[in-house]
């Protein structure tokens, strides 16, 4: 599979043109996910956003995306969440974006409270010694950054986290799209170097705050995988054409 994988990136990249900007085909792998459920008007358009790359997008519930990390260590801790809400309604905020931003961020913390959340306690937390920022598929540059990565106590098998917050329902990921996630953060962990029966299927998880729930790895890799790839092909060779 990967080696089919890194054959079309060769033929791709070669075919490829990169844009007046210099920007070549990109995509986060939960905006990926997305992609993989949606009609074609809306695949469009999230091209066009991806091409714009607005970092006003990056920068919402940024405290949010902070202690996530920390609420897991924490095994689910919910002082470390209270403590956050009192800091952000304290807050003095001059502008309407920073007042929505605030208010939609305790909204988030109040969700990730009342989420469906994995029972890691059969699990440690390890450092990020693999570095998983990026994979390269089918010609796009998938960013993956992961939250946490985990190791089962009984057969040291290794998993990673993800997490996603969008409070619009069009931009959140149901099941399906939590698979794709959890599905190519298992690829993504194979393409730096761990071998599959190294693998925790049930550790690889994404998990959507708005959603309040969470998805593991498909049971049916290659096939998903490939879906994947499939999609990232057509966004490698629509980018200049959006």
């Amino acid at each position: 599979m990967a080696k089919k994988i890194s054959e079309i990136n060769k033929k791709l990249k070669s075919a490829l043109n990169v844009d007046k900007e210099g920007k070549k085909p990109y995509v986060s792998i939960n905006k990926l996910a997305e992609y993989m459920t949606a009609n074609a008007i809306r695949r469009r358009q999230i091209i066009k956003i991806l091409k714009k790359d607005s970092d006003f997008y990056k920068v919402y519930y940024s405290e949010v995306r902070n202690v996530i990390p920390k609420f897991f260590k924490s095994n689910y801790d919910s002082d470390i969440l209270d403590v956050l809400i009192t800091k952000i309604e304290e807050k003095v905020v001059s502008t309407d974006w920073e007042k929505n931003d605030n208010s939609n961020s305790i909204i988030a913390i109040q969700n990730v409270l009342e989420s469906n959340l994995p029972d890691l306690s059969n699990y440690n937390f390890i450092k990020d010694d693999f570095k998983i920022k990026k994979i390269e598929l089918a010609g796009v540059t998938v960013t993956i950054k992961p939250d946490l990565f985990l190791q089962n106590k009984d057969n040291s098998k290794i998993g990673v986290l993800k997490h996603h917050i969008a409070k619009t329902p069009d931009n959140q990921l149901e099941d399906e799209n939590r698979i794709y996630v959890a599905t190519i953060l298992k690829f993504a962990l194979l393409e730096h170097g761990l071998e599959e029966k190294n693998i925790d299927d049930n550790a690889c998880i994404a998990f959507d705050i708005f959603k309040k729930d969470y998805s593991t790895s498909s049971k049916s890799f290659k096939r998903t995988i490939s879906a994947v790839e499939a999609a990232c092909e057509e966004i490698a060779l629509r980018w200049e054409t959006i």
